[in-house]
């Protein structure tokens, strides 16, 4: 559940922040992708939901180790979903390309494995970004600062500096990540 509604809100942030729209460079087939460029203000906006939902903040929704807690579980989940999905791309690349930069190798192991599509996109929402930019980047810079916070809950309320710096300076790594999105 908690995944599922992890990459829920990610959704809708990916969908109605506002932001610059920018290019991608041309593909040999003339196709050029538009994104809007809103990652600084999607990790600002995901970060103060996370944290004002949790217990530390206002909303009491539920413990801010909460992906400490269910990590075993979403390690499994994501690993299922991935194969799925990307079975779903490989498909969806070779039957339903979202443009002409698409293909099959004739090797469907190859083609499974390197995908059949550049810009593979549903309802004008691109998957890749919004699985690797959106989703995946912010589980892996919330999850630093959970697992710090349920550290520190058991073991007496005892902060490990050490798991801390890690935590912030990764949440600071994938910051700039954000910052320098769009190169």
């Amino acid at each position: 559940k908690f995944i599922l509604a992890f990459m829920g809100v990610a959704l809708v942030l990916e969908r109605f922040l506002p932001g610059k729209i920018e290019t991608g460079p041309e593909t040999l087939t003339g196709h050029v992708p538009h994104y809007v460029d809103n990652g600084v203000l999607h990790c600002i906006v995901y970060t103060f939901l996370f944290y004002a939902g949790s217990n530390v903040g206002w909303g009491n929704l539920y413990d801010f180790g909460i992906i400490y807690d269910t990590f075993p579980g979403s390690v499994a989940f994501l690993n299922i979903f991935g194969m799925v999905f990307c079975m779903f791309l490989t498909i969806k690349g070779i039957h339903f390309p979202s443009t002409q930069d698409c293909g099959s190798s004739g090797s469907f192991v190859k083609d499974y494995l390197w995908g059949t599509e550049l810009y593979p996109r549903i309802g004008g929402l691109d998957l890749k970004r919004f699985i690797n930019c959106r989703f995946s980047m912010t589980y892996w810079q919330l999850a630093g600062l959970s697992f710090c916070y349920r550290s520190y809950t058991l073991h007496g309320d005892t902060m490990d500096w050490g798991l801390f710096f890690s935590a912030l300076s990764q949440y600071l790594y994938l910051f700039k990540f954000f910052l320098w999105e769009m190169g």
